[in-house]
């Protein structure tokens, strides 16, 4: 699973709240990427 940040002024960030979006894979519906929700 590839987790996905948010670059803010140079720095990795995550979402206010941790809230996040999962990207699921068809074949087996396993989380294949999680972004944050911004």
């Amino acid at each position: 699973m590839n987790e996905i940040h948010l670059l803010i002024g140079g720095e990795r960030r995550s979402a206010t709240g941790g809230a996040r979006f999962e990207r699921r894979n068809p074949l087996d519906h396993g989380v294949a990427t999680r972004a944050p929700a911004a």
